[in-house]
């Protein structure tokens, strides 16, 4: 399957944790932009011509995976997901995933969540998690969570 991971800028370490899981499992990114890291300063033609690419990413994969908390791009990058129909498949720490305030509106619409503690195997974990969500989605449409915190009971 094809995927694009969103988060923060200073996740990169995480989105490549996770990248390399997923394509020990056969899966594929529809872009990395961990290869570039930032392109602030570079030139608005740069910045613009990495939006793109990033936003053709999010619209044009099986499904998105977003690690939070994210910054306002992984959010963007959300927002054209949900746009195009694309499956998102939200990885993140539980009060996220409450109503308090460190929400988001969006995260409950409907799509994957995955709520766990970044510890030893999660990457492996989530990798491992992809196909399943995505055939559930278009039986289930994931209207509920997998709550599958803490993660240290997953064996590796």
């Amino acid at each position: 399957m094809k995927i694009y991971i969103a988060t923060a800028l200073e996740r990169a370490g995480d989105h490549n944790l996770l990248r390399d899981a997923l394509r020990r499992e056969g899966h594929e990114l529809t872009y990395d932009w961990t290869t570039h890291g930032s392109v602030k300063g570079q030139g608005v033609d740069r910045v613009r011509s990495v939006a793109r690419a990033e936003a053709e990413g999010a619209r044009t994969a099986d499904a998105v995976v977003a690690l939070l908390p994210g910054g306002r791009g992984t959010h963007v990058e959300i927002g054209i997901a949900i746009g195009a129909n694309v499956p998102v498949i939200l990885v993140g720490p539980r009060e996220l995933f409450g109503d308090g305030a460190e929400t988001c509106a969006f995260y409950h619409l409907g799509e994957g969540g995955v709520v766990l503690d970044y510890t030893k195997g999660w990457a492996e974990y989530v990798a491992g998690l992809i196909q399943p969500l995505i055939a559930m989605r278009d039986v289930y449409s994931l209207t509920s969570r997998l709550d599958v915190s803490p993660i240290s009971e997953v064996s590796e």
